[in-house]
Parts: structure tokens; sequence; C-alpha cells
């Protein structure tokens, strides 16, 4: 049996505490700018097609960062490297009011992407680390809920700030949340000990993938994350379309995170009980059920109504894909950086493929109808996902026995 000693345990609360805290406010930031980018593009005067590829941008940005950062967030300097990128990250969402060329806007997407990126890789690293058997399930969902607590805050004051000042203040008040994030990042004296397991070299690290525990990590944060991006890049233009302003896009997405806040720390012990992939999914297909039921209404209240739904379905999906996650870096079957990047990774390319089928959809179908279809796509693939991986795990099992 291990002892740590009390001293030990204050330390791993108080560094848990400080990566919910800096997670906490570089979601706060990005869920401005995700509120706010495209109404931004649309005010610049960019067509429904145009604006569902500036959106992807950032996702795309992000998305190139992840693998980088995970080598970084398990070498010696990751502290250095998330400071960096938190102070990066501040200056590209400052920089927003000032890119109303095309070119300045692709730019200040891309580098958005690539520090939000890193930033997150390397602060989910940092939590990975700090998680014991002990504290899992309390770090779990404090994580989680700042996680969504962030992007609650962050709905809300964007769409009340634009509406008020415009689109300038929101930005510049986005960006002071990355720099207080800087004073928070907990600084960790030696990094997790590498297990034998996840000692492989790259075609081994490979290999995993066809492992079906690894491989819904991704798939699952793509399908939730996918679903995220749908409303990201269309809600905004269908609140605008139907005469309602964006203080209720930023309403609506605030409720949509405060659910997500307050169902996050309920959820674990369900997760462990039907397993992560299964509920997962079905708080993906809660989610796609909500969104197909958005453009029958044009009333605020059934609006934000669903949105709480939204919130719950999400909630479910995030708790389990975090779940997943941390069993794999615990169990030893990847390092921390590459669970981490893993994760991240899937939602990012559901961040990058949402806006742009969005997009594109929406300019063919019309807002409304984008919506219901990607969403009902989005539900069906992540129930066949599950019923592949099933099928798979029991002709493993048939095979062995």
């Amino acid at each position: 049996m291990s002892f740590e000693p009390p001293g030990g345990a204050r330390r791993a609360t108080s560094d848990i505490a400080r990566v919910c805290y800096v997670l906490l406010l570089l979601n706060l930031a990005d869920g401005m700018v995700s509120t706010l980018a495209s109404a931004y593009a649309g005010s610049l005067g960019y067509p429904i097609a145009d604006i569902g590829l500036i959106v992807a941008l950032y996702s795309v940005a992000s998305l190139a960062s992840r693998l980088p950062s995970a080598r970084l967030a398990d070498g010696k300097n990751a502290h250095t490297w998330l400071i960096a990128s938190c102070a990066i990250f501040a200056a590209s969402l400052a920089l927003y009011p000032f890119a109303t060329q095309t070119w300045a806007l692709i730019a200040v997407r891309i580098l958005h992407g690539v520090t939000f990126g890193a930033a997150t890789t390397l602060n989910m690293a940092t939590f990975l680390a700090v998680c014991t058997p002990a504290n899992r399930r309390a770090a779990t969902a404090g994580f989680t809920a700042s996680w969504s607590g962030g992007y609650s805050i962050g709905n809300f004051v964007a769409g009340v700030i634009a509406d008020t000042y415009g689109f300038g203040a929101a930005f510049m008040l986005a960006a002071i949340f990355p720099l207080i994030a800087i004073l928070a990042t907990p600084k960790l004296k030696e990094s997790l000990p590498t297990t034998t397991s996840a000692k492989r070299d790259a075609k081994a690290t490979w290999r995993v993938m066809f492992n079906a525990e690894v491989r819904a990590v991704p798939l699952l944060a793509f399908s939730v994350n996918f679903l995220n991006a749908l409303l990201t890049t269309l809600f905004p233009l269908y609140v605008l379309a139907i005469g309602l302003t964006l203080s209720v896009v930023g309403t609506a997405r605030a409720l949509q995170s405060l659910t997500n806040t307050l169902v996050r720390p309920i959820s674990g012990s369900t997760v462990q009980r039907f397993g992560a992939l299964q509920l997962g999914t079905a708080g993906v297909v809660l989610t796609a059920a909500a969104i197909v039921c958005i453009p029958f209404s044009t009333a605020p209240l059934i609006l934000l109504g669903l949105f709480v739904v939204v919130g719950a379905g999400r909630a479910v999906g995030v708790v389990a894909n975090a779940t997943g996650t941390l069993d794999l870096a615990s169990k030893g079957v990847l390092k921390r950086g590459t669970a981490s990047a893993l994760m991240t990774a899937g939602g990012d390319s559901g961040n990058v493929v949402a806006p742009l089928l969005a997009g594109a959809t929406a300019a063919a179908i019309d807002i409304g109808p984008a919506m219901q279809v990607l969403a009902i796509a989005t539900a069906v693939a992540s129930i066949v996902a599950v019923l592949t991986s099933r099928s798979a795990r029991v002709s493993a099992s048939s095979v062995s026995a």
C-alpha cells in the first residue's frame, strides 16, 4: 500500500484547481470568439459558404498543433510552452478587430487556432499528470465542469458585449483572459514516469489505433465537436435571419454551457457503469435530436430550452470522452501527451469538417434544413460506430477463445 504525505495531497489538489482555472479562462476566451466569429465574418460581407471556410480555418490550425504540442507536453519545458501559447493566444484575439481584409482574417484565425490548440493540449496533459487514483473522480468532474463553465460565461458575455459595444470591444475583452491564465499555470516538478507499455516506437503507436478502446476516443470527440461546431457556425446566422439579436445567441450558448457545467459532475458514475463509448453516443443522439428541432421554432424561449437539451447531451459526451482518455493514460496504453492529443485532435477534426459542410449545405438547402440533415447524419454515424466497435470486440473475444 502506498502512502502520500498530507503535503503531497494538498499540492495535488492545488495543482488540479490551477489546471481547472486555466482551462476555464482559456475556454472563456475561446467561447467568446466562437459566438462572434460567424456573425463577425458576416458583418464584413462574406457569404455563408465562405463563412464556413473561415470558421473552419481555426480548427484546421488547432488540429495541426495537437501532435507537436503533445511532444512538448512530454518534454522538460512543457510549462514554458504553456505560458508562451497562452500569451500568443491572447495576442491573436486582440488582432481580430484589425483583421478586416481577407488575408488578415485568415492569418488571425490560423494564429488563434494554433495557440489555443497548443495551450489546451499542454494544459490537458498537465491535468493527466496530476491525477491520481485517489483524486481521479473529483479531478475529472472539476476539469470537465471548468471546460463547459468557461464556454458558458464566454458565450453569454460575448453576445451582450457585442450588441452593446460592438465586435471590437468583445474581442479585446476576450484577449484579457488568456493573460490571466498565465498566472494560474502550475509548474510540475517532474513529469509522469513512462510505463513500459507506453514506451513504443512510432510504428507501435500507430498499431495501437486498431484497439477499439483507443479508436473510440477520437471518434466520440469528433461527433461531439461536430455537432457543437455545426451550431457555432449556423445558429448565429439562423437567429439573425429570423430577426433576433446576438444576445439570444449568447444566452442560448451560455445556457448550453451552464447545463454542461451542472450535468458533468454527476455523469462520471453513469459513464463508468454503461461504458464511455455507449453513453457518449447516447449523448450525441440526444444533442442531434435537439438540433433537429431548432428550425421548427422562432420563439426565443423554445430555442433556449432546446439549448438546455443540447447542453445535457454534450455534457455526457464530453465526460465519457475525458474518462476514456484518462483511462488510456492511467493504464499506460498511451503517454499523457499522446492521449491528450488523440482526444483533442478528434475534436478538432469535427470542428474542421462541420463548418465546411455547414456552409456548403446551408448555401444549397438553407440554414435550418442544413442543421437538421447534418445532425441526423452525425447521430447515425455515431450509432454505426458503436455497433462496429462492439462487433470488433465480439470477434476478438471469439478468436481468443
